[in-house]
């Protein structure tokens, strides 16, 4: 058996054209994963109403498709469903479909990782924007209500007065330099978990519907090993950040914020 397994939550509320830049992109990145030395298996788990991703596994071996017969899991509850899929790997990548793996070996470079580190339990590689770039701040300290409010309410102005904070938040002054860190957030994008640790953790809190829930596991993760960022191996990240043009994510970022706050304690700045 090979030492990884993997998981990949997609969605789209309306069918996308075959040759649309999202499939594309998601083909390219199942077949650099699928086809690496180390993969046992991937699941691409889609929570759309209609199976509009599943052509895309077709042809891909050692990747199972799973369609939630038109029910949106949520992105927690649907990356549940792998840790139910035999065999039970060393470890379990967590990956967003819309991740570029410019270069494959960031997997090779992360397993290595976590085989030198044993009491790691989930880690993470620099993520950079799609032309590589601009890096992605997604290595976090806890979230606080400022930090929420800051994101995701406030006029630029008022954004750019606090930015230290916000630089804080993100971890620049120890973080995406040339040494691992050690951190209390790490992005859903991209986490390279432990799967003795994720068992023991039962995996996402399902009651988060989407945001957030990478930060509670990554907490809740952090008590049984560090969770670390490792900036000397790389993929790149088409990011969308829906919240910032829809009221409808907006209130479910709110939602998961305070249910965060309610299971963790409230942090206000």
């Amino acid at each position: 058996m090979k030492p990884i397994s993997a998981s990949i939550v997609v969605y789209s509320s309306i069918e996308l054209k075959p040759n649309s830049n999202k499939l594309r992109i998601l083909q390219n990145m199942l077949t650099a994963i699928c086809s690496h030395e180390l993969i046992e298996w991937a699941m691409v788990i889609d929570n759309s109403p209609k199976p509009f991703f599943e052509n895309v596994c077709l042809d891909i071996k050692r990747c199972m498709y799973h369609h939630a017969c038109g029910i949106n899991l949520g992105f927690g509850a649907a990356n549940n469903l792998a840790k139910r899929v035999a065999p039970c790997c060393s470890y379990h990548l967590i990956i967003n479909p819309d991740i570029i793996m410019t270069d494959v070996d960031v997997l090779s470079d992360m397993y290595r990782f976590m085989c030198l580190n044993p009491k790691v339990s989930i880690s993470q590689p620099l993520i950079r924007s799609e032309d590589g770039k601009k890096i992605q701040y997604l290595c976090k300290r806890n979230p606080t209500l400022m930090i929420q409010v800051l994101r995701g309410f406030t006029p630029f102005l008022l954004k750019n007065m606090f930015r230290p904070y916000n630089e804080w938040y993100e971890m620049r002054d120890i973080a995406y330099l040339s040494s691992p860190v050690e951190t209390q957030y790490l992005s859903g994008a991209f986490m390279f978990c432990r799967r003795s640790v994720l068992d023991k953790v039962k995996w996402f809190d399902e009651k988060y519907f989407m945001y957030l829930e990478d930060a509670d596991l990554t907490r809740r993760a952090s008590e049984h090993g560090p969770c670390i960022h490792v900036p000397t191996t790389c993929v790149r990240h088409v990011w969308a950040r829906g919240s910032h043009n829809s009221w409808k994510l907006r209130i479910i970022a709110i939602k998961s914020y305070f249910y965060y706050a309610f299971k963790w304690g409230p942090s206000f700045f």
